[in-house]
């Protein structure tokens, strides 16, 4: 898996999940590159309306500290097993 983390923006965390082949990798990074180049040049949501399956994120809530963190973190643990 691949990341892309936002700080101190209400947003969310990126992920992208990727096969552990080192040519798989290759592939997959020059994608996420490519990805992250739609984000800059047209925005999140143009990238968001066309996300492939490889892709997944957890949204900010930050409306309650301690809260938003524990729902945070364990949104990603699901996605991590």
């Amino acid at each position: 898996m691949k990341f892309w983390e936002t700080l101190d923006t209400e947003e969310a965390t990126y992920i992208w999940h990727v096969d552990k082949s080192v040519s798989t990798l290759r592939d997959a990074l020059k994608q996420i590159d490519d990805a992250l180049g739609v984000i800059r040049q047209k925005g999140r949501q143009a990238f968001i309306d066309g996300v492939t399956s490889n892709f997944s994120r957890v949204l900010h809530d930050y409306s309650d500290p301690m809260k938003g963190f524990i729902l945070w973190r364990d949104a990603l643990e699901e996605r991590l097993i």
